[in-house]
C-alpha cells in the first residue's frame, strides 16, 4: 500500500470530514442570488497558469450579465473549482477545455468539457462515490484522494441542483451542473409572478 505523506494524509482527512459535515448537516448550503458567469471568469484566471504548464486553452462561453443563480456562493466556488481542476489533471497537452453556461427554464447548466482520456461505463457508475478509483489517470503525474466529486455532489445536492457526466472512453468527459436561477430572472407562472426557490 502506498504511503501517505503528512500533506496527502491531511487533505485526505480534511476532505473525508467536509463530506461528513454535509451529510450531518452540520454546514448547510445558504444560497442568496450569485453571478456565476463572474465566478467562472475568476476560477479560469486563477487556473490559467497551471492550464498553460501544460498548453491546455481554457474557452468560457457565458452570455454576460444574464447567468444568476440562486446558491452558496462558497459550495459554487469549490465545485466550479474542483471541476476545473480535474479537467485540467486529465487533460493531454495541447487540448482545449470548454466551459459553457446555459439557462434553461429556471436552471442555469454550467458545463466542463475537456479532450481527455473519457470515462469508462465501471467509471462512471462510480465517479461520485467515496475513494473512487478511475482507469483514466492525471496526465501530469497530479496526486488525487478520490474524494473530490464525492464532495461536489454533496454540495451541489445541498443546494437543490443535480451533476452529471456525460463521456465515452477516448472521447473527453463533460461534466454538467444544475442550479436554481435567481428568483428574478426566472419565468413567469400562470398566475403572473416568478417562480420562489424551493
Amino acid at each position: 500500500m502506498a504511503r501517505l505523506t503528512q500533506f496527502s494524509m491531511s487533505t485526505l482527512i480534511g476532505r473525508f470530514l467536509d463530506i461528513a459535515a454535509i451529510e450531518s448537516g452540520q454546514v448547510k448550503a445558504e444560497p442568496e442570488s450569485i453571478d456565476l458567469a463572474a465566478i467562472a471568469r475568476h476560477l479560469i484566471n486563477r487556473h490559467t497558469a497551471d492550464a498553460g504548464g501544460k498548453g491546455l486553452h481554457m474557452e468560457l462561453a457565458a452570455r454576460e450579465g444574464t447567468c444568476r443563480v440562486y446558491a452558496d456562493t462558497k459550495f459554487t466556488k469549490e465545485i466550479l473549482d474542483n471541476l476545473l481542476s480535474n479537467a485540467i489533471e486529465f487533460s493531454p497537452s495541447g487540448k482545449q477545455i470548454a466551459i459553457c453556461l446555459e439557462e434553461k427554464g429556471g436552471k442555469v447548466i454550467v458545463s466542463v468539457a475537456d479532450q481527455g482520456p473519457g470515462l469508462t461505463e465501471d467509471d462512471r457508475a462510480k465517479l461520485f462515490g467515496r475513494f473512487a478509483r478511475l482507469s483514466a489517470q492525471p496526465t501530469g503525474g497530479e496526486k488525487s484522494t478520490g474524494l473530490g466529486l464525492s464532495i461536489v455532489k454533496h454540495m451541489v445536492e445541498a443546494m437543490g441542483g443535480r451533476i452529471w457526466v456525460e463521456s465515452e472512453p477516448g472521447l473527453g468527459a463533460t461534466f454538467r451542473v444544475e442550479l436554481p436561477r435567481e428568483p428574478s430572472q426566472r419565468e413567469p407562472t400562470p398566475g403572473g409572478s416568478a417562480a420562489l426557490p424551493g
